[in-house]
Protein backbone atom coordinates (compact mmCIF):
# COMPACT_ATOMS: atom_id res chain seq x y z
CA UNK A 1 0.00 0.00 0.00
CA UNK A 2 1.86 3.14 -0.94
CA UNK A 3 -0.21 5.38 0.82
CA UNK A 4 -0.41 8.79 -0.19
CA UNK A 5 -2.62 9.93 -2.98
CA UNK A 6 -4.14 11.82 -0.32
CA UNK A 7 -2.44 11.69 3.10
CA UNK A 8 -5.31 10.28 3.91
CA UNK A 9 -5.46 7.18 1.24
CA UNK A 10 -1.46 6.88 2.27
CA UNK A 11 -1.08 6.54 6.22
CA UNK A 12 -1.92 3.64 8.09
CA UNK A 13 -1.25 -4.39 9.14
CA UNK A 14 -3.34 -6.25 9.49
CA UNK A 15 -2.66 -7.08 9.57
CA UNK A 16 -4.58 -7.44 9.24
CA UNK A 17 -2.52 -5.90 7.33
CA UNK A 18 -4.68 -5.30 7.54
CA UNK A 19 -3.69 -8.91 8.40
CA UNK A 20 -0.21 -8.90 7.61
CA UNK A 21 -0.06 -6.10 10.41
CA UNK A 22 -2.05 -7.83 12.88
CA UNK A 23 -0.66 -11.33 12.39
CA UNK A 24 2.83 -10.25 13.65
CA UNK A 25 1.66 -8.46 16.55
CA UNK A 26 -0.32 -12.15 17.85
CA UNK A 27 2.63 -14.78 16.99
CA UNK A 28 5.51 -12.60 17.20
CA UNK A 29 7.64 -14.31 19.92
CA UNK A 30 10.65 -12.15 20.00
CA UNK A 31 13.84 -13.82 18.29
CA UNK A 32 16.41 -11.96 17.37
CA UNK A 33 16.82 -14.07 14.05
CA UNK A 34 13.54 -13.15 12.76
CA UNK A 35 14.79 -9.66 12.88
CA UNK A 36 18.12 -9.76 11.27
CA UNK A 37 17.58 -12.61 8.86
CA UNK A 38 18.08 -12.39 5.34
CA UNK A 39 15.65 -10.80 2.79
CA UNK A 40 13.48 -13.16 0.77
CA UNK A 41 14.38 -12.84 -2.92
CA UNK A 42 12.22 -10.10 -4.96
CA UNK A 43 9.00 -11.18 -5.89
CA UNK A 44 8.41 -11.41 -9.49
CA UNK A 45 5.02 -8.83 -9.86
CA UNK A 46 2.71 -9.36 -12.66
CA UNK A 47 1.82 -6.01 -14.42
CA UNK A 48 -1.96 -5.79 -13.59
CA UNK A 49 -3.58 -7.86 -10.08
CA UNK A 50 -4.94 -11.58 -10.96
CA UNK A 51 -8.44 -12.31 -10.57
CA UNK A 52 -9.57 -13.09 -6.68
CA UNK A 53 -11.74 -15.95 -7.71
CA UNK A 54 -8.64 -17.69 -9.42
CA UNK A 55 -6.44 -17.49 -6.17
CA UNK A 56 -9.00 -18.84 -3.81
CA UNK A 57 -10.71 -22.10 -3.77
CA UNK A 58 -13.92 -22.32 -5.74
CA UNK A 59 -16.21 -23.04 -2.86
CA UNK A 60 -14.59 -20.83 -0.65
CA UNK A 61 -15.08 -18.34 -2.71
CA UNK A 62 -18.61 -18.81 -2.99
CA UNK A 63 -19.42 -18.25 0.60
CA UNK A 64 -17.39 -15.31 0.62
CA UNK A 65 -19.08 -13.42 -2.01
CA UNK A 66 -22.88 -14.91 -1.07
CA UNK A 67 -22.78 -15.58 2.42
CA UNK A 68 -20.34 -12.91 3.36
CA UNK A 69 -17.49 -15.25 4.98
CA UNK A 70 -14.52 -14.08 6.09
CA UNK A 71 -11.81 -16.25 4.52
CA UNK A 72 -8.75 -16.61 6.74
CA UNK A 73 -5.84 -19.03 6.04
CA UNK A 74 -2.57 -19.33 7.12
CA UNK A 75 0.13 -22.18 6.84
CA UNK A 76 3.84 -23.09 7.25
CA UNK A 77 5.04 -25.72 5.47
CA UNK A 78 8.87 -27.73 5.54
CA UNK A 79 11.06 -27.16 1.77
CA UNK A 80 14.43 -28.95 1.00
CA UNK A 81 16.89 -28.60 3.26
CA UNK A 82 15.50 -27.57 6.37
CA UNK A 83 13.77 -24.44 4.52
CA UNK A 84 10.10 -23.59 5.88
CA UNK A 85 7.97 -21.56 3.81
CA UNK A 86 4.72 -19.38 5.30
CA UNK A 87 2.13 -18.15 3.71
CA UNK A 88 -1.09 -16.63 4.59
CA UNK A 89 -4.31 -15.19 2.61
CA UNK A 90 -7.47 -13.43 3.82
CA UNK A 91 -10.53 -11.96 1.83
CA UNK A 92 -13.65 -10.27 2.97
CA UNK A 93 -16.74 -8.52 1.21
CA UNK A 94 -17.39 -5.18 2.37
CA UNK A 95 -20.74 -3.03 1.15
CA UNK A 96 -18.47 -0.16 0.01
CA UNK A 97 -17.27 1.40 -3.37
CA UNK A 98 -13.91 0.60 -4.15
CA UNK A 99 -12.22 4.50 -3.85
CA UNK A 100 -14.20 4.58 -0.50
CA UNK A 101 -12.46 0.96 0.48
CA UNK A 102 -9.08 1.70 -0.78
CA UNK A 103 -8.93 5.04 1.35
CA UNK A 104 -9.47 3.64 4.71
CA UNK A 105 -8.22 0.70 4.30
CA UNK A 106 -4.48 2.61 3.14
CA UNK A 107 -4.93 4.51 6.16
CA UNK A 108 -2.84 2.86 8.79
CA UNK A 109 -3.18 5.08 11.59
CA UNK A 110 -6.47 3.99 11.94
CA UNK A 111 -5.65 0.31 13.13
CA UNK A 112 -4.10 1.13 15.98
CA UNK A 113 -8.03 2.57 17.33
CA UNK A 114 -9.33 -0.33 16.10
CA UNK A 115 -7.52 -3.53 16.34
CA UNK A 116 -6.41 -4.70 19.67
CA UNK A 117 -2.87 -5.22 20.60
CA UNK A 118 -1.57 -2.35 18.21
CA UNK A 119 0.01 0.19 20.28
CA UNK A 120 1.49 2.43 17.31
CA UNK A 121 1.14 3.07 14.02
CA UNK A 122 3.55 5.57 12.43
CA UNK A 123 3.32 5.85 8.79
CA UNK A 124 6.38 7.75 6.75
CA UNK A 125 4.91 9.67 3.46
CA UNK A 126 7.99 10.37 2.71
CA UNK A 127 9.48 6.37 2.73
CA UNK A 128 6.45 5.03 2.49
CA UNK A 129 7.13 3.11 5.57
CA UNK A 130 5.21 2.23 8.36
CA UNK A 131 6.79 1.77 11.82
CA UNK A 132 4.56 -0.93 13.41
CA UNK A 133 4.81 -1.93 17.95
CA UNK A 134 2.47 -3.73 19.83
CA UNK A 135 2.11 -7.55 21.10
CA UNK A 136 -0.11 -9.78 22.93
CA UNK A 137 0.25 -11.12 26.38
CA UNK A 138 4.47 -11.24 26.78
CA UNK A 139 5.48 -11.33 23.00
CA UNK A 140 6.12 -8.09 21.87
CA UNK A 141 6.64 -6.43 18.07
CA UNK A 142 8.89 -3.93 16.29
CA UNK A 143 8.51 -4.36 12.29
CA UNK A 144 8.39 -1.83 9.50
CA UNK A 145 6.83 -2.33 6.64
CA UNK A 146 7.07 -0.46 3.22
CA UNK A 147 3.93 -0.08 1.01
CA UNK A 148 3.78 0.56 -2.75
CA UNK A 149 0.84 1.18 -4.52
CA UNK A 150 0.85 -0.41 -7.97
CA UNK A 151 -2.58 1.47 -8.98
CA UNK A 152 -5.72 2.31 -6.88
CA UNK A 153 -6.89 -1.23 -6.83
CA UNK A 154 -3.39 -3.07 -6.02
CA UNK A 155 -0.98 -2.58 -3.09
CA UNK A 156 2.54 -4.79 -2.60
CA UNK A 157 4.30 -4.39 0.30
CA UNK A 158 7.45 -5.54 2.49
CA UNK A 159 8.59 -6.14 5.74
CA UNK A 160 12.23 -4.11 5.56
CA UNK A 161 13.32 -4.48 9.26
CA UNK A 162 12.45 -5.86 12.66
CA UNK A 163 9.93 -8.68 12.89
CA UNK A 164 9.31 -10.78 9.74
CA UNK A 165 11.73 -9.21 7.72
CA UNK A 166 11.74 -10.10 3.91
CA UNK A 167 7.88 -11.22 4.31
CA UNK A 168 5.81 -9.72 0.86
CA UNK A 169 2.79 -9.81 -0.38
CA UNK A 170 -0.28 -7.68 -2.11
CA UNK A 171 -3.69 -6.69 -0.94
CA UNK A 172 -5.75 -6.18 -4.21
CA UNK A 173 -9.28 -4.36 -4.19
CA UNK A 174 -11.54 -6.00 -6.80
CA UNK A 175 -14.86 -3.99 -7.87
CA UNK A 176 -17.73 -6.34 -7.40
CA UNK A 177 -20.38 -3.98 -8.70
CA UNK A 178 -23.28 -3.56 -6.11
CA UNK A 179 -21.91 -6.26 -3.87
CA UNK A 180 -19.52 -4.05 -3.40
CA UNK A 181 -15.58 -4.46 -2.88
CA UNK A 182 -13.77 -7.76 -2.59
CA UNK A 183 -9.99 -7.18 -0.57
CA UNK A 184 -7.81 -9.78 -0.33
CA UNK A 185 -4.63 -10.04 1.19
CA UNK A 186 -1.91 -12.80 0.16
CA UNK A 187 1.70 -12.65 1.79
CA UNK A 188 4.63 -15.13 2.00
CA UNK A 189 7.98 -15.60 3.36
CA UNK A 190 10.81 -18.61 3.20
CA UNK A 191 13.27 -18.93 5.70
CA UNK A 192 15.32 -21.83 7.38
CA UNK A 193 15.88 -19.60 11.28
CA UNK A 194 12.79 -20.57 13.17
CA UNK A 195 9.66 -20.18 13.42
CA UNK A 196 7.09 -19.90 16.24
CA UNK A 197 4.75 -23.08 17.21
CA UNK A 198 3.03 -24.63 14.22
CA UNK A 199 -0.33 -24.24 16.09
CA UNK A 200 -0.02 -20.38 16.90
CA UNK A 201 1.73 -19.33 13.66
CA UNK A 202 -0.99 -21.27 11.33
CA UNK A 203 -4.52 -21.34 13.61
CA UNK A 204 -3.60 -18.46 15.92
CA UNK A 205 -3.00 -16.39 12.92
CA UNK A 206 -6.51 -17.31 11.20
CA UNK A 207 -8.20 -16.35 14.18
CA UNK A 208 -6.63 -12.86 14.38
CA UNK A 209 -7.06 -12.42 10.46
CA UNK A 210 -10.67 -13.13 10.75
CA UNK A 211 -11.33 -10.85 13.52
CA UNK A 212 -9.17 -8.14 12.37
CA UNK A 213 -11.27 -8.50 8.90
CA UNK A 214 -14.72 -8.39 10.20
CA UNK A 215 -13.57 -5.21 12.55
CA UNK A 216 -12.18 -3.78 9.68
CA UNK A 217 -15.40 -4.68 6.99
CA UNK A 218 -17.51 -2.84 10.20
CA UNK A 219 -15.01 0.18 10.30
CA UNK A 220 -15.57 0.82 6.74
CA UNK A 221 -19.21 0.18 6.45
CA UNK A 222 -20.47 2.29 9.17
CA UNK A 223 -18.53 5.04 7.38
CA UNK A 224 -21.11 7.92 5.89
CA UNK A 225 -19.69 8.16 2.47
CA UNK A 226 -20.53 11.69 2.15
CA UNK A 227 -18.77 12.31 5.37
CA UNK A 228 -15.82 15.11 4.40
CA UNK A 229 -13.04 14.82 7.29
CA UNK A 230 -9.27 15.15 6.86
CA UNK A 231 -8.79 11.44 8.18
CA UNK A 232 -11.14 8.48 8.73
CA UNK A 233 -9.89 8.26 12.28
CA UNK A 234 -13.17 8.97 14.56
CA UNK A 235 -13.52 8.36 18.57
CA UNK A 236 -15.95 5.43 18.79
CA UNK A 237 -19.64 6.40 19.20
CA UNK A 238 -23.01 4.91 18.45
CA UNK A 239 -22.00 4.93 14.59
CA UNK A 240 -18.63 3.18 15.43
CA UNK A 241 -18.59 -0.49 14.46
CA UNK A 242 -20.39 -2.72 16.57
CA UNK A 243 -17.98 -5.72 16.66
CA UNK A 244 -17.08 -8.06 19.55
CA UNK A 245 -14.13 -7.00 21.18
CA UNK A 246 -11.11 -9.86 21.14
CA UNK A 247 -10.99 -11.40 24.99
CA UNK A 248 -8.58 -9.17 26.57
CA UNK A 249 -5.62 -11.31 28.14
CA UNK A 250 -4.20 -11.45 31.80
CA UNK A 251 -1.39 -8.94 32.41
CA UNK A 252 0.34 -11.74 33.29
CA UNK A 253 0.85 -15.86 32.65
Amino acid sequence: MSLLRHLYLKTLVLPNLFAALIFSIFCSVALPAWASSKAAPPLSLPLAPPRVESLMRPKIYKKVMAEREVDAEASLEDLDGGVKKYSFHNAVLIHANVKQTHEVLTDYRVYAKIIPYIDEADFSPQTHVLSLRGGIWNFRLSSKIRFDDKSDRWVHFEFVGGHFYGMQGDIFFEDEGEKGTLVFMQGVKISGLPWPPKFVIERGAEIVFGFAAKRMRSYVENLKVDQKVESPIHEHDSNSPQVPELPRPRSHL
